[in-house]
């Protein structure tokens, strides 16, 4: 039954759009031969017919001496005018219809192109007018704010972070993220980029775009809402199998809007991924706007859902940690000295790789936020030798993986410090204790 619920819902869904796609190619045929027919009239030529669609007429409707009608099929229309004979072949012969000052072909050159061109002129012009009234009774745009950065690309090196809106660039205001990614696309040379951070605070860097890929990018994509989005087939779930949300108590559901994470309340996407990597190991308990009847969107009620902690999943294996490849500015690691090509090799005394796994690193800085943490790091020196450089750091109040890695290849990110690396494919130990679940 449920198979079948789901079949005529998913055909409804197509009729709907189905209809709806010849219901807007029906007014675009009607503006375009009305165009048409305004002119003509206008030259008094006699129109014989207006029809909207062809094939077997399916209404029709004599004013005056115009027959208007609505055909079968709706892919097209006409205009029919005497001395045109596109469709059915006049009564009369040529030099008859020539002959008639109402004919088409008794017109001049000026008043034919007139006829012809009316209905291009018309589209435009209603198309001018559709446009002015969507936008005047609202059009959902994507504001210009940075959702997930790419690890080691410029808006990640130059310290930009989840949930800042940019304002300008290059002195040009911007109003959503597609005219943010035209500017970056069509610039030349470098950005400079007015952005305000989610607390209100101002600032602005100066961006030397990417360009190893088919246009100019700065490494940043849209920010996510707090709703949980409705898939819009089967095969896309709207929540991430495998994840702790799908063990949620009671059951998240497609709609839900997040209102607070553990009693904090949360305005962005930006907040709730802090709140949720500061309590990873921790049950969370989310609020959450619901709809408690589809038929009225007004009526909602607040509920409490439980999800469990989100333990870190590893194959029980410690890679080697490669170079530092990208250092933020104005980065706790910036200010105590690191370097690209820097290599960690102990934090706190313990080896990385031996005492400690390099992927619980963001993690291991995330929770000692303000507090000192020495770090020794392999620097290659003159004729190739290394040396060993200690620094102290007091890392950022941001959580371990806020910055998770989005495209293949990606760096891991230290995001309390600042800082990038790789992982390499060598493999210093197995954890032999380790069971799968």
């Amino acid at each position: 039954m449920a198979i079948l619920a789901l079949d005529i819902a998913s055909l409804t869904d197509s009729l709907v759009n189905i209809l709806t796609v010849a219901i807007g190619l029906g007014l675009v045929i009607f503006f375009h031969e009305l165009g048409h027919f305004a002119v003509a009239k206008w030259c008094d030529v006699l129109v014989e017919r207006f029809s909207i669609g062809f094939g077997p007429i399916l209404w029709r409707k004599k004013w005056g001496e115009t027959e208007y009608a609505l055909s079968l099929i709706p892919f097209g229309g006409y205009v029919k005018m005497l001395g045109q004979d596109d469709m059915d072949p006049s009564q009369l012969s040529s030099e008859e219809i020539a002959e008639n000052p109402r004919s088409y072909t008794a017109k001049n050159v000026a008043q034919r192109m007139g006829i012809i061109s009316a209905g291009v002129i018309m589209n435009v012009i209603t198309g001018l007018l559709f446009f002015m009234f969507a936008f005047r009774s609202g059009v959902d745009t994507t504001p210009a704010v940075v959702g997930d950065l790419q690890v080691g690309m410029p808006a990640w090196n130059a310290g930009m972070r989840s949930g800042d809106r940019i304002e300008a660039i290059n002195d040009r205001k911007i109003e959503d993220f597609n005219d943010l990614m035209r500017a970056t696309a069509l610039s030349s040379g470098k950005l400079e980029i007015d952005a305000v951070r989610d607390d209100g605070q101002t600032y602005s860097v100066t961006l030397d775009p990417d360009i190893t890929g088919t246009r100019r990018r700065i490494g940043v994509t849209p920010a996510e809402g707090l709703t949980i989005y409705k898939s819009q087939g089967s095969e896309i779930p709207s929540i991430s199998p495998g994840s702790a949300a799908t063990q949620a108590s009671p059951a998240l559901e497609p709609g839900d809007v997040v209102l607070a994470a553990d009693s904090q309340p949360v305005t962005s996407a930006a907040e709730l991924s802090q709140i949720l990597s500061n309590h990873r190991a921790d049950p969370l308990t989310l609020s959450v706007s619901r709809k408690t009847s589809e038929e009225d969107s007004s009526s909602m009620e607040e509920v409490d859902v439980t999800i469990p902690a989100a333990p870190f999943r590893t194959l029980g294996m410690t890679m080697e940690i490669g170079k530092i490849v990208a250092v933020q500015d104005h980065s706790p690691a910036a200010k105590a000295g690191l370097l690209k090509d820097d290599r960690l090799s102990k934090v706190d005394g313990q080896d990385i790789g031996g005492d400690i796994d390099p992927l619980h690193l963001p993690d291991y800085f995330g929770d000692r936020h303000g507090q000192e943490v020495v770090i020794e790091v392999k620097r290659e020196a003159a004729r190739g030798q290394a040396e060993i450089v200690s620094v102290t750091i007091v890392p950022d109040d941001r959580g371990g993986w806020v910055e998770p890695p989005t495209l293949e290849n990606s760096p891991i990110a230290i995001s309390s410090i600042g800082v990038a690396y790789h992982l390499q494919p060598a493999v210093l130990t197995v954890d032999q204790s380790a069971t799968p679940e």
